[in-house]
């Protein structure tokens, strides 16, 4: 039967201590998982209520996770609490040693296909057992509301939607091996240690050129026409689009919860919403390292 599912992880914001320091290295997180806004290099598509339609390749702002260093700055003016504070450029260079305990990325966002590999599937079968065509919408439970301010029921604010299009079990023994280097080292290289006997699934996502059910995995995004544009967006709450999520009531600890409406019908309406709010879709995020450390560029500000 197919699935659709809010999967809740960290809400918190990786921000630099020192709020002045500007074009600083932010380093490999260790401690619990964090959200970052970064602005990279992305194919991006708009959606029309029918079709997908391309807008080309360019700089966007978007949240995602992103755990190894990165190069991070503070942005300045409206500090509204859902805005991002910190900007974030990724970082990796393949020779660096992680430090102990350097944390995975997952949901996984770059590259050809986006992946969901950990993530909370220990502790639940059902996420174990994800078939082509279902719809994973990965976000973050806060107190707040739309607008940001603060509200007496959690409400559910979006960062990636993953659309599943196989899945590849693996075991601590046999990861994995038809995977890139920046994912073996960022990922499942820190994972290792983690994973049951039982082992877990490598779930790759349905893209643009290759859907399922006629849905694809994307990342809201806002271009960032000008290094002078405030590409900040708060994350969209998406729990008010169906009925029986309207509230989600004290659940903080959520882990995941299944809501009854159809993947292509909840996909649909996440979509519309995204274009209502006058974001696109990133659909292949680019994270090669080459590129993604160019320290010379003109750095962001806030319009």
């Amino acid at each position: 039967m197919s699935k659709t599912i809010l999967f809740c992880h960290p809400g918190g914001e990786h921000v630099p201590r020192c709020r002045e320091a500007e074009g600083t290295v932010y380093p490999w997180n260790t401690g619990g998982h964090h959200r970052k806004f970064m602005l990279v290099r992305a194919a991006t598509a708009m959606w029309d209520r029918s079709a997908a339609q391309s807008t080309g390749t360019h700089e966007v702002g978007l949240w995602g996770e992103w755990e190894p260093p990165s190069l991070t700055g503070i942005f300045h003016g409206d500090d509204r609490a859902m805005l991002p504070q910190a900007w974030h450029r990724p970082l990796f260079d393949a020779t660096d040693n992680p430090p102990p305990c350097a944390q995975n990325t997952d949901p996984w966002i770059f590259g050809e296909r986006m992946r969901y590999a950990i993530c909370r599937q220990a502790r639940h079968e059902l996420l174990r057992r994800l078939e082509s065509g279902d719809v994973v919408f990965f976000g973050s439970l806060r107190k707040r509301d739309e607008c940001g301010h603060r509200a007496p029921e959690f409400n559910f604010f979006l960062d990636t939607v993953f659309v599943v299009r196989c899945g590849q079990p693996y075991w601590k023994s046999a990861l994995p091996q038809n995977v890139d280097d920046l994912y073996r080292r960022a990922t499942l290289d820190r994972i290792r240690g983690q994973i049951p006997d039982r082992g877990l699934v490598l779930y790759e996502g349905a893209m643009l050129d290759d859907p399922a059910e006629g849905m694809f995995s994307f990342v809201p995004c806002k271009p960032a026409k000008s290094d002078t544009d405030a590409v900040r967006f708060a994350r969209p709450m998406i729990n008010d689009l169906w009925p029986e999520t309207s509230c989600l009531g004290k659940q903080s600890q959520l882990a995941y919860r299944e809501v009854h409406v159809s993947p292509s019908e909840a996909w649909a309406a996440v979509a519309d919403h995204c274009r209502s709010l006058g974001l696109e879709m990133a659909v292949r995020v680019h994270a090669d390292p080459r590129q993604a450390t160019q320290r010379d560029e003109p750095q962001p500000t806030a319009a």
